[in-house]
């Protein structure tokens, strides 16, 4: 006996493209949230880099204008006693007004970074000079950003150093400290802003 079953191959493929379509449209979707995921990991490391670069071009340019060997402090004539280096500050910015990491295939990285005095010793902002001489201390700050799927991600990196008088020549030489990297934009004080 043959029974009639004309169409019910048909319902089953339907609902088995139904059930493959949800599959893939889940897939889909996952695939995408983790290239948003890694794009945002790659942005944080990038700008993490950037902000530690632009630091250390600084750090270089005070080392090339001010050196060790001077009978005078530049640095303390240089930084004003509010406000940042403009002169270190624009020629070092200037170098990367374009932007700091402009590889093709990731959105570029902005840089900018300032010099300025620090009112409180960097002890109190978690840098150990080992000092007990009493001298002025300089916070040099970098600071980058990149806008990844319409978030803007930024990095701040800090380096505090200051300048001593050396005797007997009485020279002046700089005497820098370890980097730190802010999870959120700070002032000198080391609030947020």
């Amino acid at each position: 006996m043959i029974k009639n079953n004309n169409g019910a191959i048909l319902i089953v493929t339907v609902i088995s493209m139904f059930i493959l379509t949800i599959i893939g449209f889940i897939s889909l979707e996952m695939f995408v949230a983790q290239n948003a995921l890694v794009a945002t990991d790659v942005a944080k490391v990038r700008t993490f880099y950037a902000a530690d670069g632009i630091v250390e071009m600084m750090r270089g340019y005070i080392n090339v204008t001010c050196p060790d060997h001077l009978t005078i402090n530049y640095v303390d004539a240089a930084v004003p006693a509010s406000g940042d280096w403009v002169s270190g500050s624009s020629a070092v910015n200037a170098a990367v007004a374009s932007g700091y990491d402009t590889t093709p295939t990731f959105p570029v990285v902005f840089a900018k970074v300032e010099v300025r005095r620090a009112p409180v010793p960097p002890n109190a902002l978690y840098v150990d000079f080992s000092t007990t001489t009493v001298v002025q201390y300089y916070r040099i700050m970098g600071v980058s950003s990149v806008t990844v799927n319409s978030d803007v991600i930024y990095s701040t990196v800090s380096y505090y150093f200051y300048v001593s008088s050396i005797t007997p020549d009485n020279y002046f030489r700089k005497r820098f400290a370890a980097w730190r990297e802010h999870k959120l934009i700070q002032n000198d004080n080391g609030t947020i802003q």
